[in-house]
């Protein structure tokens, strides 16, 4: 690998222009993520020794992809991580969670915004406790009641003070 300089990577996907808009390219279809070669990315993720930042907002990466980009390629050396509006399931939280709790180095900061977190909210326990996350976003997460907010108050609280 010759470019050793890059630290940060956003490859999240934005909102294109619809279109009827004086657009110029036409077929959206290569701006689909899920379509992306993830095994690729990860391997070269592995070969360069990782990424400090990594943004894959809206990138909608299948599962079992994301468990290995996650685990082989972020746990490598990724302190800041965007997932956000990714559609993130059960099993790519707990992937989450495995990334967290390596401690070879230190976790700044997660975005998990946009994502349906409802039924698996007690998950974010663990994120705090096993981690040295000091940022993480969880706006629109669908908690439909203040009471789950209310059970990660006391986790919160004691990684803080």
């Amino acid at each position: 690998m010759h470019n050793k300089s890059l630290s940060k990577l956003d490859i999240s996907l934005t909102t294109l222009p619809s279109a009827s808009t004086n657009f110029k390219y036409y077929d959206f279809e290569i701006y689909d993520r899920s379509k992306l070669d993830w095994d690729l990315f990860t391997k070269v993720l592995v070969k360069r020794g990782g990424i400090e930042e990594l943004i894959l907002n809206r990138c909608l990466s299948p599962h079992e992809q994301f468990d290995r980009l996650i685990r082989e390629g972020c746990c490598i050396a990724t302190k800041r991580l965007g997932v956000a509006s990714s559609d993130l399931q059960l099993e790519d939280l707990k992937s989450l969670v495995a990334w967290t709790s390596e401690t070879s180095f230190v976790k700044e900061g997660i975005d998990l915004g946009g994502n349906d977190l409802g039924k698996n909210y007690w998950l974010l326990e663990d994120l705090f406790s096993q981690s040295s996350l000091m940022c993480i976003s969880i706006n629109s997460c669908n908690w439909n009641a203040v009471s789950d907010a209310g059970e990660l108050y006391p986790v919160v609280t004691d990684e803080i003070c």
